[in-house]
Protein backbone atom coordinates (compact mmCIF):
# COMPACT_ATOMS: atom_id res chain seq x y z
CA UNK A 1 0.00 0.00 0.00
CA UNK A 2 1.34 3.24 -0.51
CA UNK A 3 1.87 6.08 1.77
CA UNK A 4 -0.67 8.71 2.47
CA UNK A 5 1.83 11.50 1.13
CA UNK A 6 2.20 9.21 -2.58
CA UNK A 7 -1.78 9.22 -2.89
CA UNK A 8 -1.69 12.74 -1.57
CA UNK A 9 0.99 14.05 -4.54
CA UNK A 10 -0.85 11.90 -7.11
CA UNK A 11 -4.35 13.46 -6.74
CA UNK A 12 -2.57 16.63 -7.03
CA UNK A 13 -0.61 16.38 -10.24
CA UNK A 14 -3.59 14.45 -11.84
CA UNK A 15 -5.81 17.58 -10.63
CA UNK A 16 -8.81 15.50 -10.30
CA UNK A 17 -10.14 14.57 -6.90
CA UNK A 18 -8.61 10.62 -6.06
CA UNK A 19 -12.20 9.98 -4.94
CA UNK A 20 -13.46 10.24 -8.45
CA UNK A 21 -10.86 8.50 -9.98
CA UNK A 22 -11.23 5.42 -7.99
CA UNK A 23 -15.28 4.99 -8.15
CA UNK A 24 -14.82 6.26 -11.98
CA UNK A 25 -12.92 3.19 -12.22
CA UNK A 26 -15.26 1.14 -10.85
CA UNK A 27 -17.98 2.10 -13.34
CA UNK A 28 -15.40 1.59 -16.32
CA UNK A 29 -15.77 -1.63 -16.96
CA UNK A 30 -17.82 -1.85 -19.93
CA UNK A 31 -20.58 0.81 -18.66
CA UNK A 32 -23.27 1.51 -20.70
CA UNK A 33 -25.92 3.99 -21.72
CA UNK A 34 -29.12 3.10 -19.51
CA UNK A 35 -30.88 -0.41 -21.06
CA UNK A 36 -27.67 -1.47 -23.39
CA UNK A 37 -27.09 -5.56 -22.46
CA UNK A 38 -23.00 -6.14 -21.47
CA UNK A 39 -21.55 -9.67 -23.12
CA UNK A 40 -19.82 -10.60 -20.11
CA UNK A 41 -15.54 -10.59 -20.66
CA UNK A 42 -14.70 -13.85 -18.34
CA UNK A 43 -11.74 -16.42 -18.60
CA UNK A 44 -13.86 -19.19 -19.63
CA UNK A 45 -15.55 -17.34 -22.83
CA UNK A 46 -11.40 -16.85 -24.35
CA UNK A 47 -10.06 -20.15 -24.23
CA UNK A 48 -9.08 -23.04 -21.63
CA UNK A 49 -5.27 -22.02 -21.24
CA UNK A 50 -5.86 -18.28 -19.78
CA UNK A 51 -4.82 -17.48 -16.59
CA UNK A 52 -7.10 -15.43 -14.35
CA UNK A 53 -7.90 -11.90 -15.70
CA UNK A 54 -9.60 -8.90 -15.32
CA UNK A 55 -12.54 -9.08 -12.91
CA UNK A 56 -15.08 -7.18 -15.11
CA UNK A 57 -17.98 -9.04 -15.13
CA UNK A 58 -18.78 -7.97 -11.71
CA UNK A 59 -17.62 -4.49 -12.18
CA UNK A 60 -19.79 -4.02 -14.87
CA UNK A 61 -22.91 -4.95 -12.65
CA UNK A 62 -22.04 -2.51 -10.18
CA UNK A 63 -21.51 0.39 -13.14
CA UNK A 64 -25.15 -0.42 -14.56
CA UNK A 65 -26.77 -0.10 -11.44
CA UNK A 66 -25.07 2.99 -10.29
CA UNK A 67 -26.13 4.61 -13.50
CA UNK A 68 -27.60 7.58 -13.34
CA UNK A 69 -29.89 9.29 -16.03
CA UNK A 70 -28.81 12.55 -16.84
CA UNK A 71 -30.26 15.25 -19.70
CA UNK A 72 -27.55 15.95 -22.37
CA UNK A 73 -26.67 19.23 -23.32
CA UNK A 74 -28.72 20.32 -26.56
CA UNK A 75 -26.39 21.75 -28.78
CA UNK A 76 -22.97 24.35 -28.01
CA UNK A 77 -24.07 27.90 -27.25
CA UNK A 78 -21.44 29.88 -28.79
CA UNK A 79 -17.57 29.88 -29.22
CA UNK A 80 -17.12 29.87 -25.24
CA UNK A 81 -19.16 26.81 -24.66
CA UNK A 82 -17.78 24.64 -27.37
CA UNK A 83 -14.96 23.34 -25.01
CA UNK A 84 -17.03 22.59 -22.38
CA UNK A 85 -19.93 21.33 -24.27
CA UNK A 86 -17.97 18.47 -25.77
CA UNK A 87 -16.22 17.33 -22.30
CA UNK A 88 -19.35 17.32 -20.63
CA UNK A 89 -20.91 15.23 -23.40
CA UNK A 90 -18.02 12.49 -23.44
CA UNK A 91 -18.03 12.61 -19.77
CA UNK A 92 -22.04 11.95 -19.63
CA UNK A 93 -21.80 9.05 -22.11
CA UNK A 94 -18.22 7.78 -20.86
CA UNK A 95 -18.36 8.48 -17.32
CA UNK A 96 -14.72 8.23 -15.66
CA UNK A 97 -12.61 9.00 -19.22
CA UNK A 98 -9.74 10.64 -19.16
CA UNK A 99 -7.51 13.45 -20.91
CA UNK A 100 -4.26 12.38 -22.40
CA UNK A 101 -2.08 14.18 -19.78
CA UNK A 102 -4.93 12.52 -17.09
CA UNK A 103 -3.89 8.91 -18.14
CA UNK A 104 -0.20 9.93 -18.94
CA UNK A 105 0.47 11.05 -15.38
CA UNK A 106 -1.46 7.78 -14.38
CA UNK A 107 0.52 5.67 -16.13
CA UNK A 108 3.60 7.20 -14.70
CA UNK A 109 2.47 6.97 -11.53
CA UNK A 110 1.14 3.17 -11.57
CA UNK A 111 4.31 1.97 -13.44
CA UNK A 112 7.09 4.19 -10.97
CA UNK A 113 5.33 3.89 -7.63
CA UNK A 114 3.00 1.02 -7.48
CA UNK A 115 4.83 -1.46 -10.50
CA UNK A 116 8.53 -0.25 -9.36
CA UNK A 117 9.06 -0.01 -13.22
CA UNK A 118 11.50 2.78 -14.63
CA UNK A 119 10.38 4.80 -17.66
CA UNK A 120 13.55 4.40 -19.46
CA UNK A 121 13.38 0.84 -19.57
CA UNK A 122 9.59 0.46 -20.90
CA UNK A 123 8.59 -0.44 -24.00
CA UNK A 124 5.72 1.03 -24.53
CA UNK A 125 3.38 -1.12 -27.53
CA UNK A 126 0.16 0.12 -28.88
CA UNK A 127 -2.76 -1.72 -31.00
CA UNK A 128 -4.75 1.46 -31.53
CA UNK A 129 -6.54 1.91 -34.71
CA UNK A 130 -5.10 3.24 -38.20
CA UNK A 131 -7.04 6.18 -38.20
CA UNK A 132 -4.99 9.14 -38.29
CA UNK A 133 -7.07 10.68 -35.49
CA UNK A 134 -5.25 8.12 -32.97
CA UNK A 135 -1.92 9.08 -33.91
CA UNK A 136 -1.80 12.37 -30.99
CA UNK A 137 -2.15 9.44 -28.49
CA UNK A 138 0.53 7.91 -29.99
CA UNK A 139 2.64 10.84 -29.82
CA UNK A 140 2.12 11.62 -26.23
CA UNK A 141 3.25 8.08 -25.40
CA UNK A 142 6.35 8.61 -27.27
CA UNK A 143 6.63 11.54 -25.40
CA UNK A 144 7.16 9.72 -22.50
CA UNK A 145 8.32 6.22 -23.24
CA UNK A 146 10.15 6.76 -26.71
CA UNK A 147 9.74 5.37 -29.66
CA UNK A 148 6.58 3.00 -29.39
CA UNK A 149 6.08 -0.90 -31.09
CA UNK A 150 2.51 -1.04 -33.50
CA UNK A 151 0.88 -4.09 -32.63
CA UNK A 152 -2.28 -2.83 -34.16
CA UNK A 153 -4.29 -2.22 -37.31
CA UNK A 154 -8.15 -1.49 -38.42
CA UNK A 155 -10.02 -0.76 -35.26
CA UNK A 156 -7.60 -1.29 -33.03
CA UNK A 157 -7.12 -5.27 -33.66
CA UNK A 158 -3.88 -6.71 -32.66
CA UNK A 159 -3.83 -8.27 -36.29
CA UNK A 160 0.31 -8.42 -35.58
CA UNK A 161 -0.86 -11.69 -33.82
CA UNK A 162 1.57 -14.01 -31.95
CA UNK A 163 4.81 -13.05 -34.42
CA UNK A 164 4.63 -9.36 -33.78
CA UNK A 165 3.89 -10.22 -29.97
CA UNK A 166 6.87 -12.32 -29.48
CA UNK A 167 9.15 -10.16 -31.70
CA UNK A 168 7.92 -6.87 -29.14
CA UNK A 169 8.75 -8.93 -26.57
CA UNK A 170 12.04 -9.38 -27.63
CA UNK A 171 12.99 -5.19 -28.06
CA UNK A 172 12.16 -5.26 -24.31
CA UNK A 173 15.19 -3.48 -22.68
CA UNK A 174 17.95 -5.28 -20.90
CA UNK A 175 16.90 -5.40 -17.53
CA UNK A 176 13.24 -3.58 -18.44
CA UNK A 177 9.40 -4.18 -18.87
CA UNK A 178 6.66 -3.14 -21.55
CA UNK A 179 3.53 -1.31 -21.41
CA UNK A 180 0.92 -2.54 -23.69
CA UNK A 181 -1.86 -0.43 -24.48
CA UNK A 182 -4.91 -1.53 -26.89
CA UNK A 183 -8.77 -0.27 -27.64
CA UNK A 184 -11.04 0.66 -30.35
CA UNK A 185 -12.11 4.52 -30.43
CA UNK A 186 -15.34 6.37 -31.44
CA UNK A 187 -15.79 9.73 -32.61
CA UNK A 188 -18.05 12.86 -31.39
CA UNK A 189 -18.62 15.83 -33.39
CA UNK A 190 -19.94 18.77 -32.99
CA UNK A 191 -23.09 18.70 -32.30
CA UNK A 192 -22.48 15.64 -29.53
CA UNK A 193 -23.51 12.72 -32.10
CA UNK A 194 -21.37 10.06 -31.84
CA UNK A 195 -19.65 7.73 -34.21
CA UNK A 196 -19.02 11.05 -36.40
CA UNK A 197 -15.89 13.30 -35.76
CA UNK A 198 -14.63 16.61 -37.78
CA UNK A 199 -11.73 16.49 -39.40
CA UNK A 200 -9.43 18.85 -40.43
CA UNK A 201 -9.23 20.55 -44.25
CA UNK A 202 -12.32 18.64 -45.15
CA UNK A 203 -14.83 20.87 -45.80
CA UNK A 204 -17.70 18.76 -44.94
CA UNK A 205 -20.46 20.55 -47.39
CA UNK A 206 -18.93 19.21 -50.29
CA UNK A 207 -19.05 15.65 -49.01
CA UNK A 208 -22.66 15.65 -48.34
CA UNK A 209 -22.83 11.47 -47.93
CA UNK A 210 -20.90 12.31 -44.51
CA UNK A 211 -18.71 8.45 -44.71
CA UNK A 212 -15.48 10.89 -44.29
CA UNK A 213 -16.90 11.23 -41.15
CA UNK A 214 -17.44 8.22 -39.86
CA UNK A 215 -15.60 6.94 -36.54
CA UNK A 216 -14.89 4.34 -36.74
CA UNK A 217 -15.41 3.61 -40.39
CA UNK A 218 -13.99 -0.10 -40.20
CA UNK A 219 -16.04 -0.55 -36.89
CA UNK A 220 -19.34 0.61 -38.17
CA UNK A 221 -18.93 -1.38 -41.44
CA UNK A 222 -18.54 -3.99 -39.48
CA UNK A 223 -21.18 -3.45 -37.28
CA UNK A 224 -23.60 -2.88 -40.24
CA UNK A 225 -22.45 -6.40 -41.94
CA UNK A 226 -22.57 -8.14 -38.09
CA UNK A 227 -26.64 -7.11 -37.65
CA UNK A 228 -27.32 -7.88 -41.30
CA UNK A 229 -26.15 -11.07 -40.67
CA UNK A 230 -28.20 -11.31 -37.47
CA UNK A 231 -31.85 -10.41 -39.39
CA UNK A 232 -30.78 -12.65 -42.36
CA UNK A 233 -30.13 -10.36 -44.77
CA UNK A 234 -26.78 -12.01 -45.56
CA UNK A 235 -24.85 -15.18 -45.07
CA UNK A 236 -21.32 -15.00 -42.74
CA UNK A 237 -18.65 -14.66 -46.04
CA UNK A 238 -16.05 -17.13 -46.33
CA UNK A 239 -12.09 -16.76 -44.92
CA UNK A 240 -10.82 -14.62 -47.70
CA UNK A 241 -8.08 -16.52 -50.19
CA UNK A 242 -7.07 -12.69 -51.02
CA UNK A 243 -4.99 -10.06 -48.75
CA UNK A 244 -6.25 -7.09 -50.21
CA UNK A 245 -9.15 -6.64 -47.55
CA UNK A 246 -8.77 -9.43 -45.15
CA UNK A 247 -8.08 -7.66 -42.19
CA UNK A 248 -11.89 -5.68 -42.53
CA UNK A 249 -13.09 -9.26 -42.84
CA UNK A 250 -11.88 -10.68 -39.76
CA UNK A 251 -13.09 -7.46 -37.90
CA UNK A 252 -16.63 -7.82 -39.36
CA UNK A 253 -16.52 -11.71 -38.14
CA UNK A 254 -15.25 -10.60 -34.54
CA UNK A 255 -18.41 -8.61 -34.27
CA UNK A 256 -20.43 -11.58 -35.72
CA UNK A 257 -21.35 -13.01 -32.43
CA UNK A 258 -22.73 -9.26 -31.33
CA UNK A 259 -25.46 -9.00 -33.84
CA UNK A 260 -28.67 -9.38 -32.03
CA UNK A 261 -27.30 -6.79 -29.15
CA UNK A 262 -26.00 -4.70 -31.30
CA UNK A 263 -29.36 -4.19 -33.79
CA UNK A 264 -31.01 -3.65 -30.34
CA UNK A 265 -28.92 -0.87 -29.90
CA UNK A 266 -29.54 0.58 -33.03
CA UNK A 267 -33.49 -0.02 -32.85
CA UNK A 268 -33.00 2.52 -29.67
CA UNK A 269 -31.35 5.01 -31.21
CA UNK A 270 -28.23 6.04 -33.88
CA UNK A 271 -26.42 7.13 -31.06
CA UNK A 272 -26.94 3.94 -28.81
CA UNK A 273 -25.74 2.33 -31.44
CA UNK A 274 -22.83 3.87 -32.17
CA UNK A 275 -21.62 4.31 -28.05
CA UNK A 276 -22.39 0.57 -27.73
CA UNK A 277 -19.99 -0.29 -30.75
CA UNK A 278 -16.63 0.06 -29.15
CA UNK A 279 -18.26 -1.90 -25.94
CA UNK A 280 -18.54 -4.73 -28.33
CA UNK A 281 -15.34 -4.39 -29.96
CA UNK A 282 -13.37 -4.05 -26.71
CA UNK A 283 -15.00 -7.63 -25.63
CA UNK A 284 -13.57 -8.95 -28.73
CA UNK A 285 -10.03 -7.36 -28.86
CA UNK A 286 -9.43 -7.89 -24.96
CA UNK A 287 -10.09 -11.97 -25.55
CA UNK A 288 -8.26 -11.64 -28.97
CA UNK A 289 -4.98 -9.75 -27.32
CA UNK A 290 -5.60 -13.04 -24.40
CA UNK A 291 -5.31 -15.40 -26.36
CA UNK A 292 -1.93 -13.59 -28.19
CA UNK A 293 -0.22 -13.04 -25.04
CA UNK A 294 -0.86 -16.94 -23.94
CA UNK A 295 0.81 -18.55 -26.79
CA UNK A 296 3.35 -15.65 -27.06
CA UNK A 297 4.65 -16.08 -23.55
CA UNK A 298 5.03 -19.98 -24.18
CA UNK A 299 8.22 -18.90 -25.37
CA UNK A 300 9.51 -17.76 -22.05
CA UNK A 301 10.61 -14.36 -23.03
CA UNK A 302 11.82 -12.01 -20.40
CA UNK A 303 10.32 -9.26 -19.04
CA UNK A 304 7.37 -7.98 -17.20
CA UNK A 305 4.34 -6.69 -19.00
CA UNK A 306 1.43 -3.95 -18.15
CA UNK A 307 -1.56 -4.63 -20.24
CA UNK A 308 -4.03 -1.13 -20.43
CA UNK A 309 -7.17 -1.37 -22.45
CA UNK A 310 -9.46 0.69 -23.31
CA UNK A 311 -11.85 3.26 -25.52
CA UNK A 312 -10.17 5.87 -27.14
CA UNK A 313 -12.88 8.91 -27.87
CA UNK A 314 -12.16 11.28 -30.62
CA UNK A 315 -13.20 14.61 -30.31
CA UNK A 316 -13.85 17.86 -32.76
CA UNK A 317 -10.57 19.31 -34.05
CA UNK A 318 -9.20 21.81 -31.30
CA UNK A 319 -11.05 20.21 -28.71
CA UNK A 320 -9.39 17.58 -25.85
CA UNK A 321 -9.48 13.77 -26.68
CA UNK A 322 -10.08 11.11 -23.81
CA UNK A 323 -9.36 7.73 -23.34
CA UNK A 324 -11.30 5.21 -20.99
CA UNK A 325 -9.69 2.59 -19.10
CA UNK A 326 -10.80 -0.69 -18.54
CA UNK A 327 -8.22 -2.50 -17.24
CA UNK A 328 -4.66 -2.12 -16.06
CA UNK A 329 -2.86 -5.16 -15.32
CA UNK A 330 0.70 -6.65 -14.23
CA UNK A 331 1.84 -9.78 -15.62
CA UNK A 332 5.13 -11.55 -14.74
CA UNK A 333 7.89 -12.78 -17.09
CA UNK A 334 6.49 -15.88 -17.52
CA UNK A 335 2.82 -14.41 -18.32
CA UNK A 336 1.64 -15.43 -14.96
CA UNK A 337 -1.41 -12.69 -14.02
CA UNK A 338 -0.37 -11.15 -11.23
CA UNK A 339 -3.36 -8.76 -10.44
CA UNK A 340 -4.79 -5.40 -11.23
CA UNK A 341 -4.36 -2.19 -10.16
CA UNK A 342 -8.08 -0.82 -11.12
CA UNK A 343 -9.39 -3.85 -8.88
CA UNK A 344 -7.28 -2.93 -5.73
CA UNK A 345 -8.08 0.77 -5.94
CA UNK A 346 -11.95 -0.28 -6.34
CA UNK A 347 -11.59 -2.78 -3.04
CA UNK A 348 -9.84 0.10 -1.08
CA UNK A 349 -12.98 2.54 -1.49
CA UNK A 350 -15.63 -0.44 -1.24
Amino acid sequence: MESEHKRKVHQRNMNIPFWTLTLTFAWMNAWHVSGFTTTTITTKTVATSVKPGPRTSSLVERAQASRQKRPLFSSPVDDNDFQTFIEQTVLHVFPGAMTYDQLLDYLRYQLQDRAGYEIPTTLCATSLCSDELNRPLELKLQQTFGETYNLGGLAGCPFGGVTSFRKMKLHIPDGGQCLVLYGPHVGVDATGTFGKCDRKKINNMARPDEEHLWCCRSAILAAQYATAAHRGEIDPSSMPLDILDASQYFVQNMLLPHGERLQRAAERSDNDFMVDLPYALYEEQTKLIQRIMDEASQAGFPGQMVVVGGIQINTPPGCIDYFLPFRFDLYADDGQYQGSFLDEEYEEQA
